[in-house]
């Protein structure tokens, strides 16, 4: 029994980890490994808030340092929103396929 709940976690560790399976690494450190894998859409929305806030920054430089910003930077905003929105898309039909299994 002691085995089952190493380092005294309680309740099995992390909440909402139901379908997660505890493993204790030789150290004796425990971590969960998560059965659905990584959510989908999620590296798309990084990056396009990445290249909002680079667009948004390099403009505003351009703009205090007395230059006219070029159209590249406004490029590189709507790029961004483009691709925040394809990961907010692939986030929800992937949100939508999980139900549809459970049910």
């Amino acid at each position: 029994m002691a085995d089952e709940n190493p380092k005294g976690v309680a309740g099995g560790g992390v909440a909402g980890a139901a379908d997660s399976e505890a493993v204790v690494d030789a150290e004796g450190n425990v971590g969960y490994l998560d059965n659905r894998g990584p959510k989908k859409g999620v590296i798309f929305k990084i990056f396009g808030v990445i290249m909002i806030f680079l667009g948004g920054m390099d403009s505003l430089l351009f703009w205090r340092g007395g230059m006219a910003a070029t159209d590249g930077y406004l490029l590189l905003i709507i790029i961004g929103f483009a691709l925040y929105a394809i990961g907010a898309i692939r986030g929800r039909y992937q949100e939508s396929e999980e139900a549809e299994a459970d049910a």
